[in-house]
């Protein structure tokens, strides 16, 4: 016995109540997700098939595996990745996204594709798709991915951490070329100083909250290392890329 109403049990087709189906299949797609797996969508609809003894149309089966792929591929991610001018991208609300453009402007988006339960399981689709450990007890974790042809860095933080129990997201580009001193707004005496202290090989400490730029930053200051100094960079994600040949990444190993 099924849930649905509205079904023609002759040939066991469901033509209505479709948000009810989505829940049922997002539902599905969470136990698989919960089980550390990523399922393909012809999984969870015969799942469907057999714990509710029906079958969908071609029409509506189309469109509730739409709504799953834009689940288990953040759809609204990638076509914001697509935009030439868009640097980075940040979820801290289900409902909005902040983009901050190559410029610096910072734009606030209304997203309406997926519900907080949708948004929080693309989240861990992703974590799952890295190979990365996201939960409870590991409530924070950062890695480099390569979405469509895109090198990013992906920081996400897990709903525990939050007052509001509320998950967050943070992509930034990694751009083969990074800005100048000069583009940061920096004062000329500043400059000079940081070119003094890295000719001297001195130390210098960036710090800043996430998605502050501190990277973006180390790495317009690795820019200025002579082209025939041996550079080691050690890092917990691979992100501090350069053009020059003698530079030796290692990536820390999070066991």
């Amino acid at each position: 016995m099924n849930n649905f109403s509205n079904i023609n049990q002759e040939n066991k087709t469901v033509e209505v109540n479709i948000n009810k189906i989505k829940l049922e299949f997002t539902g599905i797609l969470k136990n698989f997700v919960y089980k550390g797996k990523i399922p393909s969508f012809e999984e969870i609809y015969d799942k469907f098939a057999i714990e509710n003894d029906i079958h969908l149309s071609p029409i509506l089966k189309q469109s509730i595996e739409k709504h799953i792929s834009e689940i288990t591929d953040i759809f609204f991610i990638n076509i914001l990745l697509n935009k030439k001018d868009i640097n980075e991208i940040s979820i801290t609300e289900h409902n909005q996204i902040k983009v901050t453009k190559s410029n610096g402007q910072k734009i606030i988006m209304p997203q309406n594709i997926l519900n907080p339960t949708e948004l929080q399981l693309s989240f861990e689709i992703l974590a799952i798709r890295y190979n990365e450990e996201w939960n409870w007890t590991s409530p924070f974790c950062s890695f480099y991915a390569i979405i469509q042809n895109i090198q990013t860095r992906i920081s996400l933080i897990h709903q525990s951490l939050s007052p509001q129990k509320k998950p967050s997201f943070f992509l930034r580009k990694i751009l083969l070329t990074p800005p100048s001193l000069s583009d940061w707004n920096i004062e000329e005496h500043h400059i000079d100083l940081l070119k003094s202290i890295i000719v001297k090989k001195n130390n210098i400490i960036i710090a800043g909250a996430t998605n502050s730029g501190k990277t973006t930053f180390l790495r317009s200051l690795r820019e200025l290392i002579p082209a025939l100094e041996h550079v080691v960079v050690i890092e917990d994600t691979y992100e501090i890329i350069t053009q020059n040949n003698f530079q030796t990444n290692l990536v820390a190993n999070s066991a």
